[in-house]
């Protein structure tokens, strides 16, 4: 039987490309004020990050509900397909939980995977997903698969500012000025399905290090597995300028194939502009 993949948009995959591998993304919605728009729908990530920027208040997010997933779920299975679902990390939504809600209607033409991953991070196990699935896989065997191959998976992000996190309630105010005055550069990751602080710089400049030293210590970017870079803004510069300095990450590959996506409205609500990443499988 087919394998109908849906995910949700916290991965941050264009409905476009999204549309070409097969896959159907149900959009998130974030509101400002009282104005509610999809995700990556009614709102382009460039247009979110200039109202963000122009915004004093913070938006807020919504997961889909249980309907909602049941009723994409519906429509697959009546399309002949069996579903896989690939939610945003259960420790930052409940996406997975109300996924999980809408399961039971279907029972085992179902299926649905707690990616434990965030952002791009998210759309590495999607596409992952899509060549096991394309390989004639499965729902439950690229779930299973997917299992095995999730302690290779890394994603690693410098921020510009703590700002956003203070606005979230996710550091202190002290905490975010005192950054803001020594011009802190926090280095995250994801471990667990939740976000980790792992390291502070002095400036963007000395951010990139830490991160360029991070890939290294895990053994480099798998390049025969999906990877790619990400950015939050309306610009890539500080995406563009770790590049520049660090070709040892892309490992001589041309800059001009390198994927890289600017990241949407659910992560970029608690990032704020001007942070960069890698999502990717390490090496074995």
């Amino acid at each position: 039987m087919p394998v109908q993949i849906i995910t949700d948009s916290a991965c941050d995959l264009p409905q476009d490309e999204a549309k070409r591998l097969g896959v159907q993304v149900i959009p998130l919605t974030t509101c400002f004020g009282m104005d509610v728009y999809r995700d990556g729908v009614d709102l382009t990530n460039h247009e979110f990050f200039e109202k963000l920027e122009a915004s004093k208040e913070l938006p807020t997010t919504s997961q889909a509900t249980p309907t909602e997933y049941a009723s994409y779920f519906k429509r697959a299975i009546d399309a002949g397909n069996e579903v896989l679902c690939i939610t945003l990390s259960s420790c930052f939504s409940g996406c997975y939980q109300n996924a999980v809600s809408a399961q039971g209607c279907f029972g085992d033409k179902v299926y649905v995977l707690d990616s434990q991953a965030i952002c791009v991070e998210q759309m590495m196990v999607v596409k992952q997903a899509v060549r096991m699935r394309d390989e004639g896989m499965g729902a439950r065997e690229i779930a299973k698969g997917l299992r095995r191959l999730k302690p290779r998976l890394r994603l690693f992000t410098v921020l510009d500012t703590l700002e956003y996190l203070r606005k979230g309630g996710r550091v202190s105010s002290l905490a975010a000025a005192a950054g803001s005055v020594l011009s802190i550069k926090p280095l995250i990751t994801e471990t667990g399905g939740n976000v980790k602080v792992i390291g502070k710089s002095r400036g963007m400049k000395n951010g990139a290090k830490a991160l360029a030293k991070e890939v290294a210590k895990c053994g480099g970017i798998d390049f025969d597995m999906p990877y790619t870079f990400a950015y939050s803004g309306t610009s890539s510069e500080n995406l563009d300028k770790f590049l520049d300095s660090h070709p040892e990450v892309f490992d001589g590959k041309s800059r001009e194939d390198l994927p890289a996506y600017c990241v949407g409205s659910i992560i970029g609500t608690h990032v704020g502009s001007n942070a960069f990443a890698v999502a990717f499988y390490a090496k074995q």
